[in-house]
């Protein structure tokens, strides 16, 4: 198993509601773009969210995504998908992250792994990935 970590920061974050105003709890969907640092460099990812906004003030804000990222890891080349899974709570977003089986192509075909993310609002993420290949 090797690890890779490093930051990213959202390049672009496109939100809008699924639910009709004034239904509760809100279900948003957002299209997100990352550009990582690190042991994974990428221009941009692209990251599709569902994030449910809970009625209860000061509940945190769930989320689950995936996102597909062109790079090179580990020194292969290839893309991969990871799948999201977290909050954002009093500011501060954490997800665990998982390689989505099968998703790895090019060098990085056979990918496995998983990690996690951290973020404060207005500074990068840090994440960091456990994997194999």
């Amino acid at each position: 198993m090797s690890n890779a970590s490093g930051q990213f920061d959202n390049k672009s974050w496109d939100e809008k509601p699924l639910t009709p105003e004034g239904v509760s709890p809100k279900l948003h969907r957002a299209e997100v773009g990352n550009a990582y640092r690190g042991d994974m460099e990428t221009e941009v990812s692209t990251v599709e969210y569902l994030l449910v906004y809970p009625e209860q003030e000061g509940a945190p804000v769930t989320f689950l995504g995936v996102e597909h990222i062109t790079t090179t890891l580990g020194g292969r080349s290839g893309s991969f998908v990871l799948r999201h899974e977290g909050t954002f709570a009093g500011g501060t977003v954490k997800a665990d992250l998982t390689v989505v089986a099968g998703s790895g192509s090019g060098e990085l075909a056979g990918l496995t792994g998983t990690g996690r993310f951290e973020m404060h609002m207005g500074r990068p993420a840090e994440w960091s990935l456990d994997y194999d290949v």
